[in-house]
């Protein structure tokens, strides 16, 4: 029995030897033919900085932690979301969970802090494994402003392919060690298959593939949500769950550009021609529907009417959650006076969807109302019992 043992650690020792002089063979052929990793590619190296950004596998176990929410002040808030959330560009605007925490502290000295959730980049499946961690600290409310991120870094051409590699982020890290060898570079290089795909890619699939990609989108960010919620109310969290809002008439055509729009043939481009028309005759309700229209029929970087209809379903009959329509609340203004880079963005600079500082004021306006209310309610039960 012992001599069986023997032959067999031999025979695996054989194979395991072989096996890594083979490799390094080919590790010594490829130093030999001048192949370079391609692990220290700059231009591959820009590929992991988007995707680490993107779909950094673990980034919430830190800056989630539930330590990170302790304070001796008896009621917490936490704001959950990508970069509109966290304030960007970083240090240009004063983010909206500020601005609520400074009128939070005006109406109730030392009650309420304020902890700031949001992360450049970072898409409901980020929200919801932050929550995840930061619900252990037993916040009194979570808000959720989350969805633009979704549409942008799952993309329409293959975003079950994605969602899986960011579901699985640990399959990015084995791809870096790999690509550390020399062979495998030179391997990869061979065949067309050089690792890259930040993401964000702006093609159109065709108009089948495009709308169940938008299906799968929808409901992945429906299930990330849904769950967010549950888990809050297993904690005894109330939840204010805000819809979404977008530059609608300065994207992706800049007004200084609309006398020459781009040549396109995409469904969008006749209602986008549609609101010009109106906001420059002042018709500002037509004008926002067609340009809803367009945003609706090209959502690259902005999530589309249905997104925020769902949100508005999933807050529905669920007693801790309380919706805050801020796309209505904005749809008020616009009608006065259009919605575009007086919202979004800051002098010389606007995009898709990121607050300036006027937009975060009325977001946090929006926000203390809601708390004021929950304030409210706990008041009228504290009395009842």
């Amino acid at each position: 029995m012992r001599h069986r043992g023997g032959r067999a650690a031999a025979a695996v020792l054989l194979v395991v030897g072989s096996t890594g002089a083979f490799l390094a063979l080919l590790e010594g052929a490829a130093w030999l033919a001048g192949s370079e990793p391609l692990a220290r590619d700059p231009g591959y190296q820009a590929v992991v900085r988007m995707r680490d950004c993107l779909f950094g596998w673990g980034h919430e176990r830190d800056f989630c932690a539930p330590a990170r929410v302790a304070t001796p002040r008896p009621h917490v808030v936490v704001t959950l979301g990508g970069s509109s959330v966290q304030g960007y560009p970083l240090g240009k605007v004063t983010p909206f969970a500020k601005r609520l925490e400074t009128r939070l502290e005006v109406a109730h000295p030392g009650e309420y802090a304020v902890f700031n959730r949001g992360l450049m980049c970072k898409d409901s499946t980020f929200v919801r494994r932050c929550a995840e961690r930061l619900l252990d600290a037993r916040p009194d409310v979570l808000v959720v402003y989350s969805g633009h991120n979704s549409y942008a870094n799952w993309g329409f051409e293959a975003p079950r392919r994605r969602i899986f590699l960011e579901d699985h982020g640990w399959l990015y890290d084995v791809e870096r060690q790999l690509l550390r060898s020399r062979f495998l570079s030179a391997f990869s290089r061979a065949i067309g298959a050089v690792p890259g795909d930040p993401v964000l890619g702006q093609r159109v699939p065709a108009p089948e593939a495009f709308r169940e990609a938008r299906k799968v989108i929808l409901e992945r960010v429906s299930a990330d949500l849904s769950e967010v919620l549950d888990l809050a109310e297993r904690a005894g969290a109330h939840v204010l769950l805000v819809t979404l809002v977008s530059n609608l008439h300065e994207h992706p055509v800049e007004r200084h550009s609309w006398d020459d729009p781009p040549r396109s043939d995409g469904a969008w481009l006749a209602p986008y021609r549609r609101g010009i028309e109106a906001q420059r005759a002042r018709r500002f309700e037509e004008a926002l529907a067609a340009f809803k229209e367009a945003r609706d029929l090209n959502p690259f970087g902005r999530a589309p009417s249905e997104l925020n209809e769902r949100l508005r379903e999933l807050a529905a009959g669920r007693p801790h959650v309380r919706l805050v329509d801020f796309e209505r609340v904005l749809d008020r203004l616009g009608a006065e006076e259009g919605i575009g880079c007086n919202f979004f963005g800051q002098d010389g600079w606007c995009d898709q969807f990121h607050p300036n500082d006027r937009t975060h004021q009325l977001l946090a306006d929006a926000l203390f109302e809601a708390v004021e209310a929950l304030r409210g309610e706990g008041a009228r039960a504290g009395a009842g019992s």
